[in-house]
C-alpha cells in the first residue's frame, strides 16, 4: 500500500519511518516522506494506461484456467 502512495504522487526519492516501540504496543505505523521535482526518475513507475489491456487479458486467461481446473476436478469426482 505505501508503494502505491509512491507510485501515485510519482516519488523520486523517499524514506520509510516507524515510531519506536510500535510492535510493542501491536499498532506499528509507517510514515512516509517522499519527494518529487528533485530531478530523478519516479521510483516506483505508474502503470500506463497501453498495459491495462495486457493484464486484464492475463488476468481472464488465468481465471478461465482455474475455472476450467474446477470443472475437470469435479467431473473426476
Amino acid at each position: 500500500m505505501a508503494l502505491s502512495a509512491l507510485a501515485a504522487v510519482g516519488a523520486e526519492v523517499y524514506s520509510f519511518g516507524q515510531p519506536a516501540g510500535g510492535a510493542k504496543s501491536g499498532e506499528p505505523n509507517t510514515f512516509i516522506f517522499a519527494f518529487k521535482g528533485v530531478g530523478g526518475s519516479p521510483v516506483v513507475p505508474i502503470p500506463t494506461p497501453a498495459l491495462l489491456p495486457g493484464l486484464i487479458g492475463l488476468g481472464l486467461t488465468a481465471w478461465r484456467k482455474r475455472k476450467g481446473d474446477t470443472v475437470q476436478e469435479q467431473a473426476n469426482g
